[in-house]
């Protein structure tokens, strides 16, 4: 898998698919906790703040500036565990004084709360393969267990929110309160009119966009995922589109292009 940071330039906002959650993802001690039951969500809830100047029309390059992050990734978990509870909700604490019994309960001290870090691990609602990991990790959402239909499972609605810390340094992107793994992969479209290649083909692949080189060739970095749609147009040409799977084992798309 090809790790990479994620910029924190732009506000981040990704609805999440199917997937599993771990605690100290890649480090000792790593724990998966459970699987999710769908909806769950990431945002890093960027807040950016624009430096004015008399006589400034519109938004003015390099006067923004991003003032605030609070990274959170917000679960549906379907284990209603005593053990989940008290990792999933800061301050909780358990009681087993009387034999037989445990009592939960919700205290001041978040101290013993953080973890390392938590990783929601599967993928985005296209179907991309995708790891959100936030570190320093407190779960601060709202302990309440909904009222459910004699069949219907209980599913808790978790929040965990990133903090810095004093390694904290803007210029050091491994400090960042959280970070975003990708795994991709490197397609390659290569387009032709049945006999030479095609020049200035226009490839819109992956919400991204190309035209092919002198060699009809156009090179891209894909996240990996199924059904990923794409368009090839070049003025005189019929347009021609597709789907593909991409993985490991996609290195080459062909397009032939014919006359309209």
């Amino acid at each position: 898998m090809n790790k990479a940071y994620s910029g924190v330039s732009n506000p981040v906002h990704e609805f999440l698919g199917a997937g599993a959650v771990y605690f100290n993802w890649g480090l000792t001690g790593e724990i998966k906790i459970g699987v999710t039951k769908g909806g769950s969500e990431f945002n890093d809830n960027a807040e950016f703040r624009e430096r004015e100047a008399d006589g400034d029309y519109a938004p003015v390059k390099n006067h923004r500036d991003l003032t605030k992050l609070m990274p959170q990734l917000s679960i549906k978990s379907l284990r209603l565990s005593t053990s989940n509870i008290i990792k999933f909700y800061a301050g909780m604490k358990q009681d087993n004084s009387v034999a037989g019994e445990t009592k939960i309960y919700r205290t001041i001290d978040l101290s013993s709360s953080y973890i390392d870090n938590v990783a929601f691990v599967g993928a985005n609602r296209q179907g991309k393969l995708m790891v959100v990991v936030l570190k320093n990790v407190l779960g601060d959402g709202a302990f309440n267990l909904p009222a459910t239909g004699k069949d219907e499972e209980i599913v808790l609605d978790v929040q965990f929110t990133a903090h810095i810390d004093d390694t904290f340094d803007p210029d050091d992107e491994t400090t960042y309160p959280y970070y975003i793994v990708k795994d991709t992969s490197q397609v390659t479209f290569t387009v032709d009119d049945g006999v030479d290649p095609v020049e200035g083909a226009e490839i819109v692949f992956d919400n991204q966009y190309l035209m092919t080189e002198a060699d009809g060739t156009a090179v891209f970095t894909a996240d990996k995922g199924t059904g990923l749609k794409y368009t090839v147009t070049k003025t005189g040409f019929q347009p021609a589109s597709g789907s593909l799977d991409v993985n490991d084992d996609v290195e080459a798309v062909p397009v032939t292009l014919t006359t309209s």
